[in-house]
């Protein structure tokens, strides 16, 4: 009896380390890109851009952020202003639809400029985000910074 516990107790163990385990082999060679991305075979964005192209693409992108700037801050302020609103008691129905029109705006600067920026890169380097890296490089979001195992530091977005 007590050997058949300590073996049901051995299987139990085995069975819990092997579910663990699991769930780390899932996120593929790259460790932290779930897309796939990060093996040493991948193809990464910007890995054929020369040191000039760097430099220019960098610089942009921190020119980018900085135009930006101003526009995320009071975009975070104003949906923060209407989860505030939306929180009372007695909810304001034209201040609400004020902050929405606000919002709304600021998103459409935002988008504009996006698109700006995406235009401007295609003119340094015409292939970034071409094809199956368009969705790797995922022009459209705005992390930029080259995290581990994902796809290159010039398209405003990464695999977070």
């Amino acid at each position: 009896m007590k050997q058949f516990r300590s073996q049901t107790v051995a299987i139990a163990a085995l069975l819990i380390t092997l579910l663990c385990a699991s769930s780390v082999y899932a996120w593929g060679p790259g460790g932290k890109c779930p897309r796939g991305g990060g093996g040493p075979d991948t193809p990464r964005c910007g890995t054929d851009l020369n040191d000039e192209q760097r430099d220019q693409l960098t610089a942009l992108r921190q020119k980018f952020i900085d135009e930006t700037a101003a526009t995320r801050i009071a975009l975070n302020t104003a949906q923060k202003n209407l989860d505030i609103l939306l929180a009372t008691s007695q909810p304001d129905k034209k201040a609400i639809k004020a902050l929405i029109d606000e919002i709304m705006d600021l998103k459409a600067a935002m988008m504009e400029k996006r698109i700006n920026h995406q235009l401007e890169v295609k003119k340094i380097s015409p292939n970034l985000g071409q094809g199956r890296m368009l969705k790797q490089c995922n022009i459209k979001r705005g992390a930029g910074d080259l995290c581990e195992g994902c796809p290159g530091p010039f398209s405003p977005g990464c695999c977070r």
